[in-house]
């Protein structure tokens, strides 16, 4: 029996990387490729070898299985050499695009070298193995927010580099799949940690409003009276239903929302998270009162004020159907944060108030 070959890019991001472990703990046969871009002096296989030992407590377990290959999406050809370019796109059997840029500030041409060009990079290499006749399955990661906004009094389609960028992206996406190439996009909305360990990405919105909190560096807020809600995933519901959809065969050419049944309250979410954090809750102050955040609060809130002037709910009827559900389960948002506050807190992420 044949090895499955896998190749992820971006698996040095939070996804990326929990992406990397269930494969490796799904199958114990399998080859994975990772593209990882040099980062100053480190090269890709030493971030590998340091990614590697953060995941897995025994060596033997990926040992001679994880592959290192230096490139970066915003290249050509993925910057990768002409012998690895070649073994990919004449061996790779499935294939996680979860490399991106999240960030919200970014110049909308940098934002699309990432996360535009990177993905028709990717698509290009996929396509030489479908020619090739070895790839099976492509998964691409996108996200909810290629909705857009929900209203603007400016006429403004999207929030950002980020959600125009990745809306691009998925044009790109569209275009390949009508070709036939074997491609599923899911759409998570906000990924927070995991509901189980608490485990979390420094680069979550959600950690860095802890963090803020923490500091006690955002006094005052918007989002009073219940009209401001979050839809917002635990990493592990996110993995979940990604991997069940990821088993149905049927699943390709289509897209999922993968979003929580309920908006939680982002009132609710903050004071929960400040009695956790044992510090004092902001004060919250209607949108039409925005004027009395400072300059501060602003400069720290100001790329994630879209998100809360207006309450995004998404269509799951797609992902409900394919695996046979009713209703998706509520992921509980507040529960999840007692056990990342703990995490952060026993980490050292935060520092415990007195």
């Amino acid at each position: 029996m044949n090895k499955k070959v896998y190749f992820i890019t971006g698996a040095t991001g939070f996804v990326g990387s929990l992406i990397l472990k269930q494969l490796i703990e799904e199958d114990a046969t399998s080859l994975i490729y990772l593209l990882i871009r040099r980062k100053g002096s480190k090269g890709a296989e030493e971030r590998a070898a340091r990614l590697c030992k953060e995941l897995f407590k025994d060596e033997a377990i990926y040992q001679d299985r994880v592959i290192a290959l230096e490139g970066s999406i915003t290249e050509d050809e993925l910057g990768l050499v002409d012998e690895h370019y070649k073994l990919l796109s004449t061996s790779v059997n499935e294939i996680f695009h979860s490399a991106a840029t999240i960030k919200f500030n970014l110049p909308s041409a940098k934002a699309e070298s990432i996360n535009v060009k990177g993905t028709q990079e990717l698509l290009k290499l996929s396509q030489h193995a479908y020619d090739n006749k070895t790839l099976e399955r492509v998964n691409y990661i996108s996200t909810a927010y290629v909705v857009g906004k929900i209203h603007s009094a400016k006429g403004e389609a999207f929030s950002n580099s980020y959600e125009s960028s990745k809306f691009k992206a998925e044009g790109v996406v569209g275009e390949y799949i009508k070709a036939g190439l074997p491609v599923v996009i899911y759409r998570p909305s906000i990924i927070s940690g995991d509901a189980t360990t608490g485990l979390i990405s420094e680069t979550s919105i959600i950690y860095k409003f802890l963090l803020m909190l923490s500091k006690q560096t955002i006094p005052i807020l918007p989002g009073a009276g219940g009209n401001t809600s979050l839809n917002i995933i635990s990493i592990d519901y996110f993995m979940g239903l990604m991997f069940a959809i990821r088993a149905l065969p049927e699943s390709i050419g289509n897209t999922y929302n993968i979003t929580n049944s309920k908006n939680v309250d982002f009132e609710e979410l903050i004071t929960h998270s400040c009695r956790l954090l044992n510090v004092a809750t902001p004060d919250f102050v209607n949108f039409d009162h925005v004027e009395r955040l400072s300059k501060r609060v602003l400069a720290q809130i100001g790329a994630f004020m879209p998100y809360l002037e207006q309450c995004h709910f998404f269509d799951t009827s797609k992902t409900k159907e394919i695996l046979q559900l009713g209703t998706l389960p509520v992921d509980d948002v507040l529960k999840g944060m007692d056990k990342i506050v703990d995490f952060c807190l026993k980490k050292g992420l935060l520092k415990p108030s007195h």
